[in-house]
């Protein structure tokens, strides 16, 4: 057979399908220039990866982006295809908060850390520990008060268990005491309340006393404490006076209780209470009495204070009737207790001692026997209280005298001398 019209296959666009490509004649459609797919690497979107043919441009090899972990570093994580090495839902860490490893303590730096919600990556950082301090706020017209608590046992009074582990977790916390003049907003149940607590006590001020705790930024008011705490207010000058016995009345829900001055200066007084709200500064002189009855004050402790935080004092006046001031120039003035009755007694035990000497003893004394008696007697002295130390000084003078006057012993007896 003659062949005819012969040519050569003639194509301009590739057939192809997923496996590869080739050209198919015009004409005859013939198959021709048959190969497979070429690609030296992956093309990709945000989902998916695929190789795209060198030669034909046809996409085949297509999938899904895969990882089975996160990759991350500080700032980021993302996915990384496992196919395309693709790096794929990226994002910024959001971090949840920080959880405590270990406490700071005052020797050493506690640990922490959080983690990415997202891909859990952790981030981890020291703790020192926080600070705990105290500070007192007085407005106008109040006097200066304090804390008298040092800041320790002050802390442990007004902190929570929850404020403690804060404290040990980086957390500064200041303990805010603020004194404001009430004079003008005091209620006239608080007021009652006062009077009734004060007794014979006098009110010079009110004052709003509260107790705060400032931490993160904001602060909560503490109404009582677990444990009392000692507060010194200045005494203002114009009731500083001598004698003068100066307390604060607290009012709490409506109870009122005096609470006396546990200082011994005289410019302060001191407390101390667990319970924040209306305060009495209030103040008393000492009575003076006329007639024969003692006069006797007693301040009683409220349930809350101990037993030498009450005063009672007993002013004893002269037992005798009134005399004209003419007639006492000659009088003792003092208060104090006559001792006539102890120095008469004394004097009776030595004038009788002395006279058992004389007509007893009448052989006399030796040095050694006069020092051993001084030296018991001052022995028998120690062991006892005011009253034995007079009797025991008493006995001593009298046996010096007689030691040294009739009761030395000689080389010749009484008898010689007396002729007997």
């Amino acid at each position: 057979k003659e062949k005819y019209d012969t040519a050569e296959h003639q194509s301009e666009e590739w057939s192809k399908d997923e496996s590869g490509h080739w050209h198919e004649c015009e004409i005859c459609k013939e198959k021709y220039d048959t190969a497979e797919h070429q690609s030296d690497k992956w093309s990709t979107n945000e989902t998916e990866h695929w190789h795209e043919c060198d030669v034909c441009n046809e996409k085949f090899d297509s999938g899904e982006h895969q990882s089975k972990k996160w990759s991350t570093n500080k700032i980021e994580h993302w996915h990384e295809c496992e196919t395309c090495n693709k790096k794929y839902d990226a994002g910024f860490h959001q971090f949840g908060a920080w959880i405590t490893d270990e406490e700071a303590t005052e020797d050493k730096e506690g640990s922490k850390h959080r983690a990415c919600i997202d891909c859990g990556y952790k981030e981890y950082d020291s703790i020192i520990r926080g600070k705990v301090t105290k500070r007192e706020d007085c407005g106008e017209n109040v006097p200066q008060t304090e804390f008298s608590t040092e800041l320790p046992e002050l802390a442990l009074a007004v902190l929570a268990e929850d404020d403690v582990h804060a404290v040990g977790n980086g957390t500064d916390i200041t303990i805010v005491l603020t004194v404001e003049d009430a004079d003008n907003t005091v209620s006239d149940a608080d007021k009652k309340a006062v009077t009734s607590a004060a007794k014979s006590y006098k009110v010079a001020q009110y004052f709003d006393m509260n107790l705060y705790k400032e931490m993160n930024g904001g602060r909560s008011q503490l109404t009582e404490t677990s444990d009392e705490i000692r507060l010194s207010m200045e005494i203002p000058e114009a009731f500083r006076k001598s004698a003068r016995k100066y307390a604060l009345v607290r009012v709490h829900n409506g109870v009122g209780v005096i609470l006396m001055d546990l200082d011994s200066e005289s410019s302060t007084v001191t407390i101390d209470t667990d319970r924040f709200s209306t305060y009495a500064f209030v103040y008393a002189d000492p009575k003076k009495k006329t007639d024969s009855k003692p006069d006797i004050i007693v301040e009683e402790k409220h349930p809350e204070q101990t037993e030498s935080d009450s005063v009672v004092a007993v002013n004893y006046q002269s037992q005798k009737k009134a005399v004209p001031e003419s007639q006492r120039d000659s009088e003792p003035k003092t208060s104090q207790p006559s001792y006539v009755e102890l120095y008469a007694t004394i004097a009776f035990i030595e004038g009788a001692a002395y006279l058992l000497f004389l007509f007893i003893d009448r052989h006399g004394m030796t040095e050694e026997t006069k020092s051993e008696l001084v030296s018991r007697l001052i022995a028998w002295a120690k062991k006892g209280g005011r009253l034995r130390r007079w009797l025991a000084l008493a006995a001593i003078f009298l046996l010096l005298v007689y030691y040294h006057s009739i009761g030395k012993q000689v080389n010749v007896e009484w008898s010689q001398v007396c002729g007997e």
